[in-house]
């Protein structure tokens, strides 16, 4: 789903902005560039809200959604 509205975007950009190939080209990267920074930015709140989350009890068990997951102590990898 992601990658369709990244490549909307890109087609889009290229639609509307500069004719000339090096301004095209420079804006496509600078574009899939916000993109996947986006992206990855999602995915590291997912992983920092999760380990926030799991901080507060060390080793407890907790019932999440009927699966019980057992955390791992923070620190210790």
């Amino acid at each position: 789903m992601i990658e369709t509205t990244i490549r909307e975007i890109a087609t889009e950009a290229v639609n509307t902005w500069p004719k000339d190939t090096l301004n095209r080209t420079i804006v496509i990267l600078e574009l899939v560039g916000i993109a996947w920074m986006i992206v990855n930015s999602r995915q590291a709140f997912k992983e920092m809200n999760r380990s926030l989350y799991n901080w507060k009890k060390p080793g407890a068990k907790k019932r999440r959604a009927g699966l019980t997951v057992t955390v791992k102590r923070m620190g210790r990898k």
